[in-house]
């Protein structure tokens, strides 16, 4: 799902890859864990939507909490967290 998002956001399509990055999200909370690279990467690619729809608080709020994610997962010095 996180995938075809992408797909979207790479061809400037961001309002229709957002639902697939939130499904990504959602998907990651109630089958998986919040604490993987998967929910870390969804995050960070709805916020870059959300970055380039101006909504800067929300996507700062994704940034930062696919940042925790990353930093947790990897270590601070983890190329993700840097």
């Amino acid at each position: 799902v996180n995938e075809l998002g992408s797909v979207y956001r790479d061809m400037g399509r961001c309002r229709e890859a957002a639902p697939y990055f939130r499904q990504a999200i959602a998907l990651h909370r109630s089958e998986w864990t919040e604490r993987s690279v998967g929910h870390a990467v969804a995050l960070n690619n709805l916020a870059l939507c959300l970055q380039e729809a101006c909504d800067y608080a929300r996507a700062r709020q994704l940034f930062e909490r696919s940042l925790a994610i990353s930093t947790a997962l990897g270590g601070p010095r983890h190329p993700e967290a840097l």
